[in-house]
């Protein structure tokens, strides 16, 4: 299926802010979010590994 993904903020530095992209049916939005890499960035703007520092 093809899913219009949406990065806000943070999350299009170095990305894309609007792409059309290609999966399975059996999709969940983790998938999306883990292909994404977008859990190694926080809501502050910390990469995974520095918590301690943001």
């Amino acid at each position: 299926m093809r899913i219009l993904v949406k990065l806000f903020a943070q999350y299009r530095e170095g990305r894309f802010k609007t792409e059309y992209k290609e999966y399975p049916e059996e999709t969940t939005p983790q998938i999306i979010i883990d292909a994404l890499h977008l859990e190694e960035v926080s809501p502050l703007g910390c990469v995974d590994g520095e918590w301690e520092t943001c």
